[in-house]
């Protein structure tokens, strides 16, 4: 039996200050050296995702902005973008302004564009000095939200307080549910009292992409096991064959989940991944 392994990023793979610990880093080089099929379906950018896997050879196509993008991770190339429909852009962009709330839109114009506006709140500057930091050659910046409109929108995120990231959710989900998929996370690289509000295409979600990599990309005979800790992780669950939550796991997470093992600060994944693979080459 073929086993494809597939991992959410933060809160699963990677430690709670958002690394890769030593322990899975030299785990997943020796398991990926030995051929074992192990990929990544995260809501970071490829951008965001190459500096916290660097030195993996990630040869399976890695699923990018919860599904948004099927991309090669050695090349860059977009395999498969599923963007925003571009007919709501306006919509969405004045819905944005009358909610007093500043997204960050990633698009398509030619060349990838990560668009940012007021930085209204403690966890927007947050997120943006970070991308500074990094040299992220994408980065502009917007004064009116009618600016960003055009292209294709891959996804937009929200950073700001509970209440208002979960009405706008909601809102979102009531006027335009038909068009978009939207997600609420909380991010270890915000200041404590945010939450992350994610749009993307309704076409665009970790369940879609898996089927998607499975159908296009010789992958429909392999098992497909999953391991995710957030709610975004369950449509992902739905598409896999076998389910894992770390203990760190929400608890909608674990009550959907085939297993749960331990925490993530604890290399579970990478624990878990050794001894199936162990059994496997048995």
């Amino acid at each position: 039996m073929k086993k494809l392994y597939i991992s959410d990023l933060d809160g699963t793979l990677l430690t709670s200050k958002t690394t890769l610990s030593k322990k899975s880093r030299e785990g997943l080089q020796e398991l990926l050296a030995e051929g074992m099929p192990f990929t990544v379906n995260t809501l970071r950018s490829l951008m965001s995702i190459k500096p916290l896997l660097s030195g993996l050879p990630l040869t399976i196509p890695v699923i990018g902005l919860n599904g948004a993008l099927i991309l090669d991770y050695a090349t860059g190339e977009k395999l498969r973008i599923f963007d925003i429909d571009q007919t709501k852009q306006e919509e969405l962009a004045v819905f944005f302004e009358n909610q007093k709330l500043y997204p960050s839109y990633f698009s398509l114009d030619g060349d990838e564009k990560l668009s940012f506006g007021k930085l209204a709140n403690a966890g927007i500057e947050s997120s943006y000095r970070e991308r500074i930091q990094a040299k992220d050659k994408r980065l502009c910046r917007y004064t009116s939200p009618h600016e960003v409109v055009g292209g294709s929108w891959i996804g937009i995120t929200v950073i700001d307080v509970p209440h208002k990231i979960r009405d706008a959710a909601e809102e979102l989900n009531s006027r335009f549910g038909a068009y978009i998929n939207t997600s609420v996370t909380e991010s270890l690289e915000t200041p404590p009292g945010y939450l992350w509000l994610t749009v993307s295409s309704v076409r665009a979600s970790k369940k879609f992409a898996i089927e998607a990599l499975k159908k296009d990309f010789g992958y429909k005979d392999y098992t497909i096991v999953a391991f995710g800790d957030q709610p975004s992780d369950i449509p992902m669950f739905e598409a896999s064959d076998i389910s894992i939550a770390v203990e760190n796991a929400h608890p909608a997470v674990k009550e959907c989940a085939d297993k749960i093992i331990g925490h993530h600060n604890d290399d579970a994944v990478i624990k878990y991944l050794k001894a199936d693979w162990k059994r496997q080459s048995r």
